[in-house]
């Protein structure tokens, strides 16, 4: 005799478990990290070896020089090389800074899309499980009767 409540569900082919995205994901997620971690050992010797801002220091060889005239009083402003040889390089590390910043966001954001499917899979798992053990209890509890 066949009873349709006993048949066995279909089997589904499963996907790999750790599917491109997860890949991709965590290879921008170390090449951000390896960027940031760059630009940090990068921004402290620009502070702890001088001999590290020469290249910046020869692109601007003398003072700049402002006339600023501010209500009735005249100033002139004058910048010194130093200020612009530590600008220059740390707007430089800024950019790539953001840039590891963008890396990691984006590998964050594929893990987290599979993370977040992978729920979506569970929980429904957990409906069709429960059902069929609410189905079950209601069985037995005909068969005591």
């Amino acid at each position: 005799m066949y009873d349709e409540r006993y048949e066995q569900p279909e089997r589904r082919e499963e996907g790999p478990a750790i599917g491109i995205k997860d890949v991709v994901g965590f290879i921008l997620v170390l090449i951000g990290s390896i960027i940031g971690l760059w630009v940090f050992f990068s921004a402290y010797s620009l502070f702890t070896d001088p001999q590290e801002l020469l290249p910046f220091q020869e692109l601007v060889s003398g003072e700049l020089q402002a006339h600023s005239k501010l209500e009735s009083n005249e100033a002139d402003i004058t910048v010194p090389p130093q200020f612009f040889s530590y600008i220059i390089p740390i707007l430089l590390l800024m950019v790539c800074a953001g840039i590891a910043g963008m890396f990691v966001k984006g590998g964050v954001g594929l893990v987290y899309g599979s993370y977040q499917r992978f729920l979506n899979k569970l929980s429904s798992l957990e409906l069709r499980m429960g059902k069929k053990i609410e189905s079950i209890g209601e069985e037995i509890k005909k068969i005591g009767e």
